[in-house]
């Protein structure tokens, strides 16, 4: 395989198994967002307190979809950049390949975060070779 797309491929499941779950969406199930008391985050431990199991999985639900939605964004912009010509990403001193499947990186991770396989059938022809 094309060491660029290896390298590709690695970046983006890499964002797969970083943390999935965000801090904030753990600590929103566990009803405590900090063990340690600090008086700037009491009113956070305060409302996980006041809210009912249910309420705090909803809760969950939404920060861990910030949380998606944040890695989204960088992506859609280090694609933009990286489309301008003014970026390129390096990873074990390989360039990453760029849009090998014809789709922009942060299509691919929402697709791999999905449970999708790499489409192997769409990888561009320039990345088909060593």
């Amino acid at each position: 395989m094309n060491k660029s797309l290896e390298e590709y491929k690695a970046f983006i499941n890499g964002l797969l198994d970083w943390p999935q779950s965000s801090i904030g969406a753990r600590r929103a199930k566990e009803g405590i967002w900090n063990v340690n008391e600090l008086p700037e985050q009491e009113k956070f431990n305060r409302l996980l307190k006041e809210l009912t199991p249910k309420q705090r999985e909803t809760l969950a639900d939404m920060l861990q979809q910030e949380h998606d939605g944040g890695i989204f964004a960088v992506l859609a912009y280090l694609t933009g950049e990286i489309n301008i010509g003014g970026l390129r990403l390096v990873r074990n001193g390989i360039e990453l390949a760029v849009e090998p499947y014809g789709t922009e990186m942060y299509y691919d991770w929402i697709c791999r975060r999905g449970g999708d396989e790499w489409p192997e059938h769409q990888l561009e022809e320039r990345y088909k070779t060593e």
